[in-house]
């Protein structure tokens, strides 16, 4: 009989050792994460307690001061700290509340994501809120979807962009799903069932930035199968060349000879085109370039009373060019290549996500979403693919380094196959 890996069950009826149990943290994280999709009011409320009982309930001691630990809490104490020069200190303090919440959000899903395993459940949280969010948006407009009536839906106490934004990185939830363990029938199915319910909800939502994010990551993945290696650098040039393009202006007008191919063209892209210039000006007029006019002040101060619409500029106008090289360091810290580790999918899954989301960035509202932070949180623990126990079940190469196990691991796994000393090996 070989060893090389447990028989199924085998492998369900011997006990695991901690490091591979789920246990009730792992849950409260993906409730959270199911929340932050359907209902980021609430997780902005009571989903962040939550957050914060999963960090107690885990070994808060072991808690790691990482890079994005200390660039999240430094981008949180200096938006509370840009209401002393702001024009609208309230305004200010409730951006760096905001902020707050989902950088505690950001830092207890990465605390409480150890193993693949519960990076797994986590995802299938998001993906929970994403089909809740979907049956949403389809029963509060029953008859407007069954009559096939033309416009945007909407959504009681939620933006309908927000929703698109959501349902496109609920996308790339399934890619990583898809790409972290072994794929089965059942699994492959309810995967597809998952990817058609997202796709319905980003139609229903007729958010541009998430059918062209839910495009980019189509294209990306072909990338990566027509490349020896993941183009990462080429992603990630082409995001900043974006960022650059919106934020000086470069491509406003060239840009609406595609805005017909999306649908609901209006001529400035939903005012885009209109806020934009406004921005762009308020961030560079009065002293503001560097430290900005206070968080969340340009909505207070703007003729039209709306956002900049994009990261870099409602950055830049709250917190000027310090904010944004903030907020950046952040998703660098969480998403860079030593977050990725050495595993080729992590590369993969993560330039799925930057793809997808890479348009609610530059386009919407996203820079204190809970759908985002959770999102990046999760993709950020890819790293785990380097531990992954599954690794240690296949059988070992000739000439290949064996794998180090913890004592745990070594215990759990001798229990499977049988101890040496026993079985006479």
């Amino acid at each position: 009989m070989s060893n090389d890996k447990p028989f199924v069950n085998e492998f369900l009826l011997e006990p695991r050792p901690a490091a591979l149990r789920l246990g009730l943290p792992t849950f409260m994280m993906a409730a959270v994460a199911a929340l932050s999709v359907y209902d980021p009011g609430i997780a902005g409320t009571w989903g962040v307690w939550a957050a914060v009982a999963a960090v107690v309930l885990s070994r808060p001691w072991r808690l790691r001061i990482d890079a994005p630990f200390l660039l999240g809490a430094l981008l949180v104490a200096f938006a509370a700290a840009s209401s002393l020069w702001s024009e609208f200190p309230d305004a200010s303090l409730g951006a760096a509340r905001n902020y707050a919440v989902v950088v505690v959000m950001f830092i207890a899903a990465r605390h409480v994501i150890q193993t693949i395993q519960q990076l797994r459940t986590v995802a299938v949280g998001y993906l929970t809120g994403c089909a809740v969010l979907v049956y949403r948006v389809w029963h509060e407009n029953a008859k407007q979807v069954s009559g096939l009536e033309g416009g945007r839906l909407d959504l009681g106490g939620l933006n309908v962009n927000y929703a698109g934004y959501a349902f496109v990185a609920g996308f790339a939830m399934i890619a990583l799903l898809w790409g972290t363990k072994r794929r089965t029938a059942g699994t492959r199915l309810w995967l597809a069932a998952a990817g058609a319910s997202i796709v319905l909800g980003i139609v229903l939502s007729d958010t541009r930035g998430a059918l062209i994010g839910l495009g980019l990551m189509v294209a990306w993945l072909l990338m990566c199968l027509a490349a020896k290696t993941p183009p990462m650098r080429l992603l990630v040039a082409t995001v900043l060349a974006g960022a650059a393009a919106i934020t000086t202006g470069a491509v406003d007008q060239a840009s609406l000879a595609f805005e017909n191919v999306f649908g609901r063209a209006t001529g400035d892209w939903s005012g885009r085109l209109i806020i934009w210039p406004v921005a762009r000006d308020f961030w560079v007029s009065g002293g503001n370039f560097w430290f900005g006019s206070g968080a969340g002040t340009f909505q207070l101060s703007n003729y039209f009373e709306v956002g900049a619409h994009n990261l870099i500029l409602e950055l830049g106008t709250g917190l000027g060019m310090v904010g944004v090289l903030m907020y950046v360091a952040v998703l660098w810290a969480s998403l860079g290549k030593r977050a990725a580790g050495s595993d080729h999918r992590a590369a993969i899954l993560i330039g799925c996500f930057i793809a997808a989301s890479a348009l609610s960035y530059l386009t919407g509202f996203w820079d204190h979403s809970p759908a985002a932070w959770i999102g990046v949180a999760v993709f950020s623990r890819l790293g785990l693919l380097d531990k992954d126990p599954a690794a240690h079940w296949s059988a070992v190469k000739p000439g290949a380094e064996k794998p180090k196990l913890s004592r745990a691991e070594r215990k759990w796994l001798d229990g499977v196959q049988g101890s040496p000393r026993l079985s006479g090996r």
